[in-house]
């Protein structure tokens, strides 16, 4: 383990000393207007000014007095970038975030997030000293800087939390001056805090009436289940200066789903009041990443800069099935952890994992094995590793290995520190310990084996991670823990299962008695012995046999069936093999069942030449890896062409941070050889650091298990080389039968890697010759029009042991009689050259042929490299690859800045096919100052009217670069007029594909020319390969559109191909030229929808209609009870807004209003109803009847009834009744009895009320077996 150490130098600069920072100075022409923003989002530590015109930073105490600052981007604990600055126990702080000068009003207002946190990446809130402030400042003076005017200060005692906080204060003292404002971070000159201040989007503005905004996605939120109906819910506020009502809120969610989702603040918002609004359920049974984007809509909304959140990314991911993926650790750096176990991540916070970041865990090498390890000392490690999640069970257990490198002759762990394993249940919302590694495990400096039984959750989607915390007591321990080997899964007392199936593998042919051998592992505890086995071969009846060996849990053994397998009665068997180990308690790992057994052979004599570069059109199934050493590291199939030989693929072995020597093995599918023939064979390879050699060997064997693998073909022993070689032999067999290659990486532990690629075995002929490539020379006249063929090349190998000096080979055009043609030409054992054959034939240059080549001659001895098929042959399709033997003699290159020019680059790594490139390099090396280069093409003729396409490969070198195709009717670059391919600005060490197709509006004469321009900072190389300039008989673009209607907002999708240019006519005068788009509608209804796609040289139009309805029909019915009228909603709507004619409002569903009235009035009551397309109304008339002592003179109760009066009342009612009462109640609405009287046969009652609430009550009459109720309204 070695130890980094940072050392602090401090130059103290004096006053008289020279200084590196000019003054500081309002800058002129620094007035801006408002609104301000500032989100840091680009800001880097030195480019405020530059991202943010008119802002500066500035140093100085008390007043800025120099340019520059501490301020840096911080971006690791917090949703977004931040300007950060640090308070330490070394170095003065007085740094200062200075605004443009602005025009105050009366209403200006000055908002912005802050933090503070320990580190500026430790999510712990910090401590500021007595002394520490962050200040909000303003200057009046308009000729330097005087920040003399306290807005707001930060201290000791009122610091925000680590956590971005909101803040808004007022600037309205200064209306009518030209302010700066400032913020302003300050140790007070002595140095003595640890913490770092975060600041975020600052927003200056003129606060305005109407003005509405999202603060908050509260619901979902990060690290939270997703359920079937999970609550979506947003907050707002009012951050205007009038009262809001009704805000409409919209969330769209694209991702997993893709639905719009509307509701409304139901209620009324003050200025500076927030409140939080519900919009609906998002179905969360679909999993994937969601992206919310959160606006809100208030209509009249006169601040729209700040309606919308930044999109709140959250997976709802799929749980796993135990187990887990076994870690051990293996190419773990620091930063990796997910990219190697997919679903785990390292995150950092005390008693649950607040931020996803990267912590102290790091990969090292530590007693024969790759760790996992993390740093304790005194107090702030607050570091974990956080799993996926997986459904638990009462069998879960977690196995490991642990060890501590002790420092400072430290033998122990502190009193409470610990490795707990968590966990949580609610998908990250809270986390439990379930187990810990503490001072009690007495672990050592060597891996120990730990175990934690957790069997609480069963039946429960959890996520389990391991937290590293030195506790809240500061321990003078010092040490790195080291864990490994991590196994989280099912663990049973009986469970055993087939893991492998080791014979029949790849073989060339099968027998009637083929040996069947499997792997059987015991997963259980218990040592098990004397148990059952079976196989099954195409669904026939099962084959029982008995395992006697006892086996200890997670032990394996290769177990040979006694019974054979006949697999010659039909080409495609299928075998399954389990174990039938009584009282097994798991059977989902019992054995493999329906495992096809392939034949997997190549024959050299019938089939020809065998060629393998991994790439994704070939079938490389059939090989195979063993990992000798059981280490976890084995060869494996690399994607990326930098480090692929040709084509994107290799295959590739890392011994770096392996402990043990390597012993890994990558087989090929089976060979037939025969005694008595010769065979070559052949790879491609190379090593990815010198200073590191790994140590490759080639072998032969008769099976594809390293066992077998006893003859040496090739030992290469140490390679050192980073470009490829190649590795070549010819070989013989003693013996004739089933072979197999096998390549061995043999050297010792923690090299670094090495690539094999582009894999040729064939067998050695004495007569030979192979047909590999065709051409014919582009001969032009002096307008550039290419003369008709009538002699074509082939190139030839001799892949034989003998010379050969004279070739015969035939030519079929197009399916035609062949055309004989015999050639004295000598061609050396080896040798690889062009031969020319003319006469009897004559190609038209613009002529599509089918061509077919073959070898006639009477001694050739392998037929199958004999033919050569060229499907589709049109001489004026121009093809260049820049390869030695292509004529691009008339391309010429044109330097007109700097000293580099294009030329042709030889290389294969930097090759997209063969091994040459057109290449610049772009960077100040040798003196280049600046770029300005061409590369110009070949003339051409081309004709008006018809279609022709120019494609090409490029890629840059680890660098951002610019490149542009432009078409002119001149060599030289002041004739390019005409842009055809742009690519502004790309980095990819991957070759990627250009293509445009265009049409020429007169015949002649045309060229191309490849353009870079531009500086050399961040540049080096730009490659271009493969260009192709073809007509292109199959322009048509096509699509299949698709739409899908959200609401007002439509998702239009062109699913297109073959086109250079799309633009979709939405019908409502908007376009857009996007293959896939949103786009939102004014208003419903039906609109003609165009889709125009361009090759270049047609146009395809699809023409279509939609049509956006949405059904607004409110309506609500009313029940009225005296004053209290309850009002319902008939239709369903996002939200409901109730005016009741009286001056008041009410939101929901249903509503109840008590109207304030002392007689009876007719009201007219509104509804209006919100809808994800807009909003209507409806009215209606309510008569509100109010019964006083005087509405009761010609009133008489009925039978079955009684009378209750006044209502509302607040001083005494009155009872009547038809028939006499035995007993009154009064109750309160939760049933509570407020009020008895027995009445004992009085029809008439007079109760006092005085002394009740204000409230709804219910009165209770009992009569002749009867019970009547009657609400009341009491108003005090």
């Amino acid at each position: 383990m070695r130890l980094k150490f940072t050392y602090l130098v401090i130059f103290l600069i004096t006053a008289g000393s020279t200084l590196l920072n000019a003054q500081i100075t309002p800058k002129d022409g620094s007035l801006q207007e408002l609104p301000q923003f500032v989100d840091f989002e680009e800001f880097t530590g030195v480019n405020l000014s530059e991202i943010y015109p008119g802002w500066q930073e500035g140093k100085g105490y008390l007043q800025p007095q120099y340019s520059g600052g501490a301020w840096f981007s911080a971006d690791q604990i917090h949703d977004s970038k931040t300007a950060a600055v640090r308070f330490s126990f070394i170095g003065l702080r007085d740094e200062w975030i200075i605004s443009p000068q602005f025009m105050a009003t009366e209403t200006t207002v000055v908002s912005f997030k802050a933090a503070l946190s320990r580190f500026w990446d430790d999510p712990v809130t910090g401590n500021l000293a007595f002394n520490d402030s962050i200040s909000v400042l303003v200057s009046t003076n308009t000729e330097e800087f005087d920040f003399s005017h306290l807005v707001h200060s930060f201290k000791l005692g009122n610091t925000p939390g680590w956590e971005l906080q909101r803040y808004q204060f007022d600037l309205s003292e200064f209306a009518g001056q030209l302010i700066h404002l400032a913020f302003y971070a300050s140790n007070g000159q002595e140095p003595n805090s640890i913490a770092a201040f975060h600041l975020d989007d600052i927003i200056i503005k003129n606060a305005v009436a109407y003005d509405a905004m999202p603060l908050e996605l509260l619901s979902p939120v990060a690290n939270t289940c997703f359920e079937e109906q999970t609550p979506i819910t947003v907050l707002i506020r009012n951050d205007g200066l009038d009262p809001i009502s009704s805000v409409p809120v919209r969330v769209r969610v694209r991702g997993a789903i893709n639905e719009n989702y509307f509701g409304i603040y139901e209620g009324t918002l003050a200025p500076g009041e927030e409140g939080s609004v519900h919009v609906g359920f998002v179905d969360g049974t679909a999993y994937g990443e969601y992206t919310f984007y959160v606006e809100t809509e208030l209509p009249g909304d006169e601040f729209p800069y700040t309606n919308a959140l930044r999109p709140v990314k959250i997976n709802n991911a799929e749980p796993l099935e135990l187990p887990l993926p076994f870690m051990n650790f293996m190419g773990f750096f620091w930063n990796n952890l997910g990219d190697l176990y997919p679903g785990w991540y390292e995150a950092r916070g005390k008693d649950y994992p607040r931020v996803a970041m990267d912590t102290d865990w790091q990969g090292a090498n530590f007693d024969g094995a790759r760790t996992a390890n993390v740093y304790f000392a005194g107090l702030g490690t607050e570091d974990w590793m956080v799993g996926p999640k997986f459904t638990a069970t009462e069998n879960l257990v977690v196995e490991l290995r642990a060890a501590n490198e002790y420092l400072m002759g430290g033998q122990q762990m502190g009193s409470d520190d610990k490795l707990a394993i968590m966990i949580s249940p609610d998908c990250g919302e809270t986390w439990e310990e379930a187990a810990a590694i503490t001072a009690e495990n007495n672990l050592s400096g060597s891996l120990q084996p730990v175990s934690f039984s957790i069997p609480d959750y069963a039946g429960q989607e959890i996520i389990l991670a391991f937290y590293a915390t030195t506790g809240n007591i500061n321990d003078p321990q010092q040490y790195i823990m080291h864990i490994t080997d991590i196994d989280i899964k099912n663990l049973y007392d009986f469970d055993a299962g087939v893991t492998r199936i080791i014979s029949p593998g790849a073989s060339c042919s099968f027998s009637d008695e083929e040996e069947l051998i499997v792997e059987v592992k015991n997963f259980g505890l218990q040592t098990i012995s004397n148990f059952q086995i079976a196989y099954s071969l195409n669904d026939a009846d099962p084959v029982v046999e008995t395992i006697s060996q006892s086996l200890d849990y997670k032990e394996v053994i290769a177990y040979t069936f006694t019974s054979t397998l006949d697999l010659t009665q039909q080409e495609d068997n299928v075998i399954s093999v389990w174990t039938m180990l009584e009282n097994d308690e798991y059977a989902g790992n019992d054995g493999l069942m329906d495992v096809p057994v392939l034949l997997s052979s190549h024959d050299l004599a019938n089939e020809g030449q065998y060629t393998m570069g991994f790439e994704e059109h070939e079938d490389f199934s059939d090989w195979l890896v063993e990992d000798g050493n059981n280490d976890g590291t084995e060869w494996e199939l690399y994607e990326d062409p930098v480090h692929a030989h040709s084509g994107s693929f290799s295959f590739a072995y890392f011994s770096n941070q392996t402990s043990s020597p390597s012993n890994d093995w990558l087989f090929s599918p089976c060979f037939n050889l025969q005694e008595g023939n010769t065979y070559n064979i052949s790879f491609w390879y190379k090593n990815r650091a010198t200073n590191f050699p790994e140590s490759l060997k080639l072998m032969l064997g008769n099976t594809q298990h390293s066992s077998s693998m006893n003859i040496t073909l090739i030992d290469l022993g140490e390679i050192s080389n980073p470009n490829y070689l190649k590795a070549e032999v010819e070989f013989t067999v003693e013996e004739s039968g089933e072979y197999y290659f096998g390549w061995h990486a043999y050297g010792p532990a923690d090299q670094f890697g090495m690539h094999i690629d582009d894999i040729t075995v064939y067998q050695v002929f004495d007569q030979d010759l192979a047909l590999l490539n065709f051409r014919a020379e582009r001969i032009k006249d002096e307008n550039c029009v290419l003369q008709d063929v009538d002699e074509i090349q082939l190139r030839i190998w001799n892949a034989g042991t003998e010379e050969v000096s004279q070739i015969s080979v035939a030519m079929e055009i197009d399916h035609a009689d062949p055309i004989q043609f015999t050639t004295d030409f000598t061609l050396e054992a080896g040798e690889t050259a062009w031969v020319s054959f003319s006469d009897g034939f004559v190609l038209d240059a613009y002529e599509l042929y089918h061509l077919n080549f073959y070898i006639t001659n009477e001694d050739d001895q392998n037929p199958t490299n004999d033919t050569l098929t060229v499907d589709s042959f049109l001489h004026s399709d121009y093809n260049m690859g820049f390869e030695a033997d292509e004529d691009f003699s008339g391309w010429t290159v044109q330097s007109l800045a700097g000293v580099n020019e294009w030329h042709v680059y030889e290389g294969a790594g930097q090759s997209n096919t063969g091994t040459q490139a057109l290449a610049i390099r772009t960077d100040g090396a040798g003196g280049n100052t600046a770029n300005d280069d061409w590369a110009i093409s070949d003339c051409f003729y081309l004709e008006a009217g018809k279609c022709y396409e120019i494609s090409f490969w490029y890629r840059s070198w680890f660098s951002t670069e610019n490149l542009a195709v432009y078409m002119g009717t001149d060599n030289d670059h002041s004739a390019m007029d005409v842009l055809l391919i742009d690519l502004p600005q790309f980095n990819s060490n991957a070759y990627l594909h250009a293509s445009y197709q265009f049409t020429v509006e007169e015949d002649g004469i045309y060229y191309f020319g490849w353009h870079t321009d531009g500086g050399t900072s961040g540049r080096y190389y730009i490659f271009v390969d493969d260009v192709k300039i073809i007509e292109d008989v199959a322009a048509q673009p096509v699509a299949d559109p698709y739409t899908e209607i959200l609401d007002l907002e439509v998702f239009f999708s062109a699913n297109a191909e073959n086109y250079s240019s799309l633009e979709w006519d939405f019908g409502d005068g908007n376009t857009s030229d996007e293959a896939n788009v949103y786009h939102v509608y004014e208003a419903i209804g039906t609109y003609d929808i165009t889709l125009t796609l361009g090759s270049g040289c047609v146009d395809a139009v699809y023409e279509f209609s939609i049509t956006i309805e949405c059904v607004m029909e409110p309506d609500f019915e009313f029940v009225a009870d005296g004053t209290v009228v309850t009002f319902t909603a008939l239709e369903d709507a996002a939200g409901y807004q109730w005016e009741f004619g009286d001056g008041t409002l009410g939101w929901g569903h249903e509503v109840t209003h008590d109207y304030d009235v002392e007689e009876s009035q007719t009201f007219t009551v509104t509804l209006t109803a919100f809808y994800n397309c807009g909003k209507d109304m409806v009215q209606k008339q309510v008569e509100v009847i109010v019964t006083g002592m005087d509405d009761l003179d010609d009133l008489q109760a009925v039978d079955g009834d009684f009378l209750l009066y006044p209502n509302p009342a607040s001083s005494y009612i009155i009872i009547s009744s038809a028939s006499p009462m035995s007993k009154v109640l009064i109750t309160d609405l939760l049933g509570r009895v407020v009020y008895e009287n027995l009445t004992a046969g009085k029809s008439e009652i007079n109760i006092p009320i005085g002394e009740l609430h204000t409230g709804m009550y219910l009165v209770h009459v009992y009569g002749e077996g009867d019970v009547m109720v009657k609400k009341l309204q009491i108003k005090q």
